[in-house]
């Protein structure tokens, strides 16, 4: 009798242990393997990728010509000095960093602007240049009407507003002054990073997917001290034009 309990027990044992068994090799087939699950990361991340060319640090050089042109449009009016200098070389490295990090074309701004532009006389440069700007400030201000001006621009220069105006600056000024800092801040992220390029990386910097692959706290990282350089050079800007 007790034998036969014993062969019992034994046997809803194992057969206990050959369900658990069966469950965890039903398992072990579903369970991707890590590298399965960075290559299909990397495959969700690089979706698109084929519209954009990898980084080029020719192309680079190219770039920082251009850009440094247009500066010489903005800052005409302002004395030279070292922290102007030293605040233009933190820009354009930051901006290397992030190109060189999202492995992206470097690419120029402006309706007609390409490299070629560094082979035209500085006269033929100032007036391309000189061209792109005013039509950039007109689409963003001018040809506004009031009311359009207050929807794009009241609230994102509502903070330094504020700020001008603890400091004794008239609410008047103060907020001429916070538009025109947001509308050269903007034009500025436009030179850095022209449309296509900034919404890849403002993708990248959301992305999920790229979040499990690749390092997006330091790419994020990256932006927001873009964002910050940009915001005080357009008050330097801002200032002079």
């Amino acid at each position: 009798m007790l034998s036969r309990q014993n062969a019992n027990i034994d046997y809803s044992v194992m057969e206990e242990s050959r369900k658990a068994l069966s469950k965890i090799q039903k398992s072990r087939a579903k369970k991707r393997s890590s590298m399965e699950i960075i290559q299909e990361g990397l495959q969700k991340v690089s979706c698109g990728a084929e519209f954009f060319e990898a980084y080029d640090p020719l192309l680079w050089e190219g770039k920082v010509k251009v850009d440094t042109l247009y500066f010489d449009q903005f800052l005409q009016k302002l004395e030279e000095s070292e922290e102007i200098y030293k605040a233009l070389g933190n820009y354009f490295k930051n901006i290397r960093q992030i190109y060189e990090f999202v492995n992206l074309k470097p690419e120029v701004y402006g309706k007609g602007i390409d490299f070629t532009i560094l082979e035209k006389s500085n006269e033929i440069q100032r007036q391309a240049l000189s061209t792109v700007i005013f039509e950039y400030f007109d689409r963003s201000f001018y040809s506004l009407s009031e009311e359009q001006r207050k929807d794009k621009y009241l609230e994102v220069s509502r903070e330094l507003s504020k700020q001008l105006i603890s400091e004794g600056t008239t609410p008047e000024d103060a907020i001429a002054f916070s538009t025109k800092v947001s509308i050269v801040e903007n034009l500025l992220q436009k030179i850095a990073f022209p449309f296509s390029v900034w919404s890849r990386i403002g993708y990248l910097t959301e992305s999920e997917d790229y979040r499990k692959v690749f390092d997006q706290e330091a790419l994020v990282e990256l932006v927001d001290n873009f964002k910050s350089k940009i915001h005080s050079l357009s008050k330097v800007i801002a200032a002079v034009v």
